[in-house]
């Protein structure tokens, strides 16, 4: 009896143990995590429970749609797409032949066939049982069960090679007692293998490294279309060098004009390639341009042979720096290291700087932007034999000083130098070899400048001087003198500038400056002076202006009638440049009573009258 007993104690614990593993450890959390934190735990945690719930039940019909998806009536129409020819080809026609079976078991009513293209697809027509269209929606009837039927597309498709170009088909209609509308989309996808839009690259058959040359590019269209612009990107070797080209390259591209089928157009460039090395792959991608977009077409890939240059060229600077109207003198070594003679030599020199004066001498010549050295007398630069050199010397004349609008670096400037030679490669090249060596870049000494000028009224015509105009023997007039520091390239240290009163001329002690401290006058000497331990560049647009300003009079006498006494003279400035180091000075002009630059003083003049 007992035993029976315990036989079902253990039954019933076993029938209970099931749902003891799942509330058990609802019970727990509850516990820990609800029990004594909420006031209503015991709501809060079955909602909790609830939403748990819910979201378990939506993720397991979410799987079961994804892998039991129901078929529709629409998944029972089946399409078929085919192109002819086989391989499609961008820019040139094809036929796209769109085919459909119904399989769906009953009548497809009232059926219609949409038709939507790629981009700048170019319709020729539409075929259909019915005969030829243009238009995009198609009205196909009644579709019996196990009905066929299919519409050619005829066109022009403009789009990447290797990329895709997209159709898509929607055949609307209805079906069932209740005629429901429903709906089939299909998506057809091909991809251009090739293009009507060919290039061909054209070289010099000796290719030298840094030698300047040129290249041709052939654009032809092999179709029977006309093409939309098109565009060439080209992808240079390492080290090449583009200096010019035909057509103007926009955001790394050429943009052509657009060419009839069968026609062709060429292009030109010119470069150097900067590189030493044996072979260079040249490619160049062209595109069909409608607008912004771009469809690329078959690359052109060009492997090309280099030889090293058989004549070096080095080049070095007198001095570490040039200095704004003096002389440059450049050397320039020219040395054979190939096994083959070289003859008429030419020495040039490129030089990028405005400073470097376009004029020719006896022996340099300005020509299509370099400096070009000829010496008959030089047995050397008529043959150079194989490990043979020399040796020449470019003096070259640079200008005082620059303006801004031939530069868009305006401090710290630099001139960037570069030597080569022109020569024929005796018994193996047709034509001329220019290469180049390596550039050399040389530190421009500052320029400098100091104007002095007098006035008595100011440029909007204010009146600044005191006193009769013209001035008046026995009688006193006080004039204004304005000394400005201008196109200081480089900054300046231990600036000084000095200047003398003329006889007869007195420092009336007014004075400003724009900078620094005040001007100092010397009784003695009847001078005055002014110092700056650092001036920043005066050149660059916008920069700080760097000038002083004082006031003087002048009573004249007997013997100054007639005449236009000095005012100011010996005005100088010297200074360090913190660039080059070169201790460099400018004068200004000797100011007198004629004071020219005042137009409004003008009409009264500066000669000395005696009433």
């Amino acid at each position: 009896m007992a035993s029976g007993k315990h036989i079902r104690r253990k039954t019933l614990k076993l029938m209970r143990q099931p749902g003891q593993w799942v509330t058990e450890p609802a019970k727990s959390q509850y516990q820990k995590k609800y029990e004594g934190r909420f006031k209503y735990a015991r709501a809060v945690f079955t909602l909790d429970l609830v939403l748990i719930g819910l979201a378990v039940g939506l993720g397991i019909v979410a799987l079961f749609l994804a892998f039991f998806k129901p078929s529709t009536i629409a998944d029972k129409v089946i399409f078929e797409a085919t192109v002819a020819p086989r391989e499609v080809v961008s820019g040139a026609s094809s036929t796209l032949v769109i085919s459909w079976t119904n399989l769906t078991g009953e009548e497809l009513k009232e059926a219609s066939l949409y038709l939507t293209y790629p981009q700048h697809f170019l319709l020729e027509e539409v075929e259909t049982v019915d005969g030829i269209t243009e238009d995009r929606l198609i009205s196909l009837g009644d579709i019996p069960i196990d009905g066929t039927g299919f519409v050619k597309v005829r066109g022009v498709m403009f789009g990447d090679v290797g990329g895709e170009q997209t159709f898509r088909s929607i055949l609307t209609f209805r079906h069932g007692e209740e005629n429901e509308q429903a709906q089939k989309v299909s998506d057809h996808s091909f991809s251009p293998a090739a293009s009507t839009l060919a290039l061909d690259l054209q070289m010099p058959e000796r290719l030298v490294t840094f030698q300047e040359i040129t290249g041709q590019i052939t654009y032809k269209n092999t179709g029977e279309y006309d093409f939309p612009s098109i565009s060439i990107e080209p992808a240079w070797p390492d080290g090449f060098v583009l200096l010019d080209s035909s057509e103007t390259l926009t955001d790394g591209k050429w943009t052509l004009p657009s060419i009839e089928a069968g026609e062709e157009g060429v292009m030109e460039f010119t470069g150097r390639l900067d590189s030493d090395t044996s072979e260079a792959e040249f490619v160049f991608h062209p595109h069909f341009a409608f607008g912004n977009i771009h469809y690329r077409q078959q690359s052109l890939h060009e492997t090309l042979a280099f030889i090293p240059p058989p004549v070096n060229t080095s080049h070095s600077v007198s001095r570490n720096r040039f200095s704004p109207g003096t002389s440059s003198y450049l050397t320039v070594r020219v040395e054979n290291t190939s096994e083959y003679p070289v003859s008429d030599l030419e020495v040039v020199i490129d030089a990028d700087s405005p400073f470097f004066s376009k004029t020719s001498t006896s022996s340099v010549t300005y020509e299509d932007g370099y400096f070009v050295y000829r010496d008959s007398s030089n047995e050397y630069l008529q043959e150079l034999q194989p490990g043979e050199s020399t040796e020449v010397t470019f003096s070259l004349p640079l200008r005082s000083s620059i303006q801004t609008s031939e530069t868009d670096v305006y401090s710290n400037l630099e001139a960037v130098t570069k030597a080569g030679a022109s020569y024929v490669l005796k018994d193996e090249s047709p034509g001329r070899i220019t290469t180049f060596g390596s550039s050399l870049t040389t530190s421009i000494t500052s320029m400098l400048s100091l104007e002095s000028t007098g006035r008595y009224y100011a440029p909007q015509g204010d009146q600044l001087g005191r006193g009769p105009l013209p001035p008046v023997v026995g009688s006193q007039t006080k004039y204004w003198i304005f000394v400005n520091v201008g196109r200081t390239s480089n900054a300046l240290e231990n600036v000084t500038i000095e200047g003398f009163l003329a006889s007869g001329v007195e420092f009336t002690g007014k004075q400003t400056v724009s900078l620094g401290d005040p001007m100092t006058y010397d009784a003695s000497t009847n001078s005055i002076s002014w110092s700056s331990s650092y001036l920043e560049p005066t050149f660059p647009p916008g920069s700080k202006v760097v000038g002083l300003a004082f006031e003087v009079a002048i009573t004249p006498n007997n013997n100054q009638v007639g005449t236009s006494p000095t005012l100011l003279t010996d005005i100088r400035i010297s200074g360090q440049d913190t660039v080059t180091g070169d201790f460099i000075g400018a004068s200004g002009q000797v100011v007198t009573t004629a004071i020219p630059y005042d137009t409004y003083a003008a009409e009264y003049g500066g000669i000395v009258i005696d009433l």
